[in-house]
């Protein structure tokens, strides 16, 4: 009688696993080059920020979550579908982006100076990684310019001490990483988010430029950003390498943190 009790709970318990685990995802996302898992929730979910619900879903798969690779099949909660419709509805930031792509182009640092560079190496690996850093540009008032010039003493010496302590997780690759002027930090928040699209895109799409002309020569690239480096690499891999088509082909991940 205990075996066939034990039995029959053993039952429903897998009936209430199975159950659970059908409604817990409504479809399957299967990873592309390019994807990291901030754009993956944007398309499936509506929002970049509900990326760790895809991540709590299949941590067996993603062991790190900056890390996830072409082929990989992950499961989508179940409001996936809705999000996304909605977000095709009103796709606010979608709009923002291109908005701001349409704009008189804003003058842009020189990155054929070498002086504009963190690190431009010479490179003996086969695949790149582009590196953005995080916030270095800290305001003492609000009363300071929104977005610092390239030139900002503060800001490169925080650049430099970011690009340290990074550059280890690319060891193996060929890190290039660019000074771009930054949007101002007061009291630990960005003083204008929107301010992004301006200056600072304006230069991180100008080492781009230099980068694919001059110094890529080819090969496989990944893309990495902290902090506000990390909204730039959205931007990119929303706006930039949708105007470079050509590129998409060889990028391998894009990691932010």
């Amino acid at each position: 009688m205990r075996t066939m009790r034990r039995l029959v709970m053993l039952t429903f318990g897998v009936m209430l696993c199975c159950l659970l685990t059908a409604t817990a995802f409504a479809s399957d996302y299967t990873v592309v080059p390019g994807d990291c898992l901030w754009r993956i929730a944007r398309r499936e979910l509506g929002e970049g920020v509900r990326w760790p619900e895809i991540y709590e879903l299949n941590r067996q798969q993603i062991k790190d979550p900056h890390w996830i690779y072409p082929g990989q099949v992950f499961a989508i909660p179940a409001d996936g579908s809705e999000a996304a419709e909605a977000v095709a509805a009103a796709p606010a930031e979608e709009a923002r982006i291109a908005q701001a792509a349409q704009a008189p182009a804003k003058t842009s640092t020189d990155y054929a100076d070498e002086s504009s560079w963190i690190a431009r190496p010479t490179a003996e690996k086969e695949t790149d990684t582009l590196y953005f850093v995080g916030d270095c540009y800290y305001m003492t008032s609000v009363d300071g310019p929104v977005v610092c010039g390239i030139d900002n003493r503060g800001m490169r010496v925080g650049a430099r001490a970011d690009f340290a302590e990074n550059k280890a997780a690319y060891a193996n690759t060929n890190v290039f990483a660019p000074y771009f002027r930054q949007v101002g930090v007061y009291n630990e928040k960005l003083v204008d988010k929107d301010a992004l699209l301006g200056d600072p895109r304006a230069d991180v799409y100008a080492a781009l430029d230099y980068y694919f002309t001059h110094l890529n020569n080819g090969r496989a690239f990944q893309l990495a950003g902290r902090g506000q480096g990390a909204e730039l690499v959205y931007a990119v891999m929303e706006d930039y390498l949708a105007q470079h088509p050509q590129l998409q082909a060889r990028l391998a991940t894009a990691q932010t943190k």
